[in-house]
């Protein structure tokens, strides 16, 4: 990537976090270090929120109580100090049109087979899960 930056080729940051509950010091540190990235090199983020992720793998227990969490730490993520001007929040049940066509063809890439073997998925996964996986692989 250095590379690439000293021959004047521009890139973007990207990280995320599907919400299931408060942040602890393992989101924290690559947080910390992708600011100091976007500092040093006033780069664009892109910061995901899969927050449907936790609810379709029942880490939550209802789209609402994902919701809760993915304004807390939507919080979080502002209190660290990311430029406003550069940093742009992805809330997967909010701007799926944005990604939708780019998963599509993706998807249809993956066949089912190699799905199970990437995922430990088996015959009686439930459905929901193994289209999910397919897309946002």
């Amino acid at each position: 990537m250095l590379d690439e930056y000293e021959k004047g080729n521009k890139f973007f940051l990207y990280t995320g976090r599907a919400p299931s509950g408060p942040i602890h010091l393992g989101h924290l540190i690559p947080w910390t270090f992708t600011k100091w990235l976007q500092d040093k090199f006033k780069v664009d983020l892109w910061f995901q929120f899969p927050d449907e992720e936790k609810f379709l793998f029942n880490k939550v227990k209802s789209l609402d109580e994902a919701e809760k969490y993915l304004h807390d730490n939507m919080l979080d993520v502002i209190a660290l100090g990311f430029n406003s001007k550069k940093t742009k929040f992805l809330i997967d049940t909010v701007h799926a049109n944005l990604m939708y066509k780019q998963a599509v063809r993706v998807a249809k890439k993956i066949t089912f087979s190699t799905t199970k073997a990437t995922f430990g998925f088996t015959n009686e996964t439930n459905k929901k899960n193994s289209l999910f996986d397919s897309i946002r692989s």
